[in-house]
């Protein structure tokens, strides 16, 4: 199987050169998205993940705000244009089969089919 490492451009809604994850997943489980999901949003023009955003001015007043003052880093997730991401297919070849679900989706730190860290 296949992922996509997906880098946050600067000035996009999350943090530049911080990597984004799954938004069906939670954040700590550092999930990427399946190079199958990435192609479709490319054809659909956007995808939905979860990274870190910064609070800005203005953004901790809004009605979806994340009650935050402004700089502090929070995790949010929100539905983005494609190209504000650096991507990097991540190949079978590169990863591991994972111990627990069987799958060729181990990266030495999480299976990103399963979600299972450190085993």
């Amino acid at each position: 199987m296949k992922y996509v490492k997906l880098i946050a451009k600067p000035d996009t809604w999350f943090k530049a050169g911080t990597e984004v994850y799954e938004y069906n997943a939670d954040y700590e489980e550092c999930k990427r998205v399946s190079l199958e999901k990435w192609n479709q949003a490319l054809s659909e023009g956007g995808i939905c993940v979860r990274g870190i955003r910064v609070c800005e001015e203005g953004y901790e007043q809004q009605e979806r705000c994340l009650d935050c003052k402004i700089g502090e880093e929070r995790i949010d997730g929100e539905w983005c244009s494609c190209d504000e991401f650096e991507a990097e297919i991540i190949c079978g070849e590169d990863l591991d089969k994972c111990q627990q679900c069987d799958e060729l989706a181990w990266d030495g730190y999480i299976c990103h089919v399963c979600g299972v860290k450190n085993i």
